[in-house]
């Protein structure tokens, strides 16, 4: 019999979606208003290293850096217990062109393909999406993390989306880092997408 998760693993899989939906928001909407309880975290960093072009953003609750493109906003959910983050390419008025998002969640590398596909059935599961395909799934190692990388491409409204997701497994927790773009967009945000997959760090 498989395992289940427990409330706090199950609410993962809709955190997933925040990054989505607030893309989808913004592609499809120039109204999209970040909700009041989203925050700028406090960044008290040091920059060495890091590449031109990129702030790094350091975690000391999840303990992991992570770097992201300078001209991105970052936000933080203030009220959460996953930790999770949003990384977003502003764009013309208050419409996001591109997301990044972190989520951390208990669980081993025995939960990431369970995980995987309970997060995928939440997108397939929501109002306009069609054509959803699974483009890529393969073993990946980051920074000597072992994960699972999920390639995802699917209509929502008749726009096509790419969304990227890598699930790292780190002693007793789960990391989730997830990328989404327009299909359209996919030559802009690729190589920053790679850049932040690897420049992702915990002890």
């Amino acid at each position: 019999m498989s395992r289940g998760f427990s409330d706090s693993q199950n609410r993962l899989y809709s955190y997933i979606l925040i990054a989505v939906i607030a893309l989808l928001f913004g592609c499809i909407s120039s109204t999209l208003t970040p909700d009041s309880s989203w925050v700028e975290p406090d960044l008290s960093y040091g920059k060495a290293g890091v590449p031109d072009g990129f702030d790094v953003y350091v975690d000391d609750t999840y303990r992991y850096t992570i770097v992201y493109p300078a001209d991105w906003d970052l936000l933080k959910k203030d009220t959460s217990d996953t930790g999770e983050i949003i990384f977003a390419h502003p764009g013309p008025g208050e419409q996001w062109l591109a997301t990044a998002a972190i989520l951390v969640e208990p669980g081993s590398i025995q939960d990431l393909e369970k995980l995987a596909e309970a997060a995928e059935s939440e997108i397939r599961r929501q109002t306009g999406v069609s054509d959803f395909e699974v483009f890529e799934s393969l073993a990946v190692e980051v920074n000597a993390k072992p994960g699972l990388e999920r390639v995802v491409k699917y209509s929502v409204n008749r726009q096509l989306l790419y969304q990227r997701t890598v699930y790292l497994s780190a002693v007793d927790q789960v990391f989730v880092l997830s990328f989404t773009c327009s299909q359209e967009d996919l030559s802009t945000y690729g190589l920053m997408f790679d850049d932040m997959i690897h420049s992702f760090n915990t002890p």
